[in-house]
């Protein structure tokens, strides 16, 4: 399934900052907001080149995982072992979103994927519905300071 560029921008930007934000947190450090923005428009370029261009659909979470991982270690410059634990936390309580939020949403209004692919408003309601898991994760690491690994 290809995405037009605006969807990509609208929930990959938004997804990839949620991502980080949980990642980096849970490792123990903070960002300035230049560092979030600038690993959020390197990851949602590449994995929108990966998911169009190459037609990898599937292999995009692969390489999206591979490239978080990269960046945060770049940026962070911690153990690697660590860096790969906090971003798998992060995708899972993604998946979980995705998969539970989005089907939940799909049976109780009797849509089908290629409804919410053609209108861009019920696209991304999905798409911002699903985050919700990871969004009270981001609430949570903020207000309980909460983090698996100290500096």
């Amino acid at each position: 399934m290809k995405l037009s560029l605006i969807k990509c921008i609208l929930n990959g930007f938004p997804e990839a900052l949620l991502l980080l934000y949980v990642s980096v947190s849970l490792l123990g450090f903070k960002l300035s907001i230049r560092e979030y923005i600038k690993v959020g428009i390197i990851n949602i370029s590449i994995l929108w080149v990966v998911r169009d261009y190459f037609d990898l659909f599937g292999l995009h979470i692969f390489i999206g995982l591979i490239t978080m991982i990269s960046l945060i270690r770049v940026l962070v410059q911690d153990d690697i072992k660590k860096v790969i634990i906090s971003t798998f936390i992060s995708f899972i309580i993604l998946y979980i979103g995705e998969t539970s939020i989005l089907s939940l949403m799909v049976n109780l209004f009797e849509l089908n994927i290629e409804e919410m692919n053609y209108s861009l408003k019920l696209y991304l309601l999905m798409a911002y519905a699903s985050k919700i898991p990871l969004i009270i994760t981001v609430l949570a690491i903020h207000r309980f300071n909460i983090k698996i690994f100290n500096k």
